[in-house]
């Protein structure tokens, strides 16, 4: 007999299920970043071994659509539009579609972790000036204060992960700004792991639209 959902499903997401059985949720998949997910997610037709969040269950995905977002990444010291094509999985097993997304990627946000770090290495390692830095990067300053906030919030939680793992004396480059493409994956990994949440995340779970997430290992260095 097939399993069903009340066997593995905690008591919170039954009652997601029940009103919305077609919710998407969200796969963050840390051993790739924007630049690596085109090769080896977006165009990957092998078998998937993800977790479903939902029914826990291996191997049982079909791809299921691609959706379009905008992703805003620093590139030589200037920020960058890039439109990006994010996957969409279905599970067989349970039937709920589950987009996967790369490690530098903020869900609900167009800012990428890149790009939010790299606003605060300018102003608190580099000391630029908030409007020098919006003016350069066609940015109001408003968002650059929002970003500034944003990593106050995260700053207490940022700085234990940091102390504890020792993950930015671990880059080999001892530039910060280009100690970035080495230093977010396993920071965006550690810091989900530790504290089921997404790096950075502004949006909080509501009943109207709850939030839910898987995350896979980053040491597995392969989609099968």
């Amino acid at each position: 007999m097939k399993p069903t959902l009340e066997k593995f499903a905690p008591s919170f997401i039954h009652k997601v299920l029940r009103q919305y059985p077609w919710y998407m949720f969200m796969i963050i998949d840390f051993r790739y970043t924007f630049k690596t997910y085109s090769d080896n997610i977006l165009d990957f037709y092998g078998i998937w071994n993800y977790e479903c969040p939902i029914c826990h269950s291996h191997h049982r995905w079909e791809r299921h659509g691609i959706y379009s977002r905008f992703l805003i990444l620093p590139a030589d010291g200037l920020f960058r539009e890039e439109l990006m094509d994010i996957l969409r999985l279905r599970c067989t097993s349970c039937g709920h579609t589950h987009a996967i997304l790369p490690a530098d990627v903020i869900p609900y946000c167009i800012y990428s972790v890149s790009a939010i770090l790299s606003v605060c290495i300018a102003y608190l390692i580099e000391h630029q000036p908030v409007l020098e830095f919006a003016s350069l990067n066609g940015l109001c300053y408003q968002v650059v204060y929002a970003m500034l906030r944003l990593l106050k919030l995260y700053l207490d939680r940022v700085c234990l992960l940091l102390r504890n793992l020792r993950l930015w004396a671990a880059a080999p480059n001892p530039s910060p700004a280009e100690s970035l493409a080495f230093f977010v994956p396993s920071f965006c990994a550690s810091f989900a792991f530790h504290f089921r949440s997404p790096v950075f995340l502004k949006r909080r779970s509501t009943g109207t639209y709850p939030l839910h997430f898987g995350f896979r290992n980053p040491h597995i260095h392969s989609p099968t």
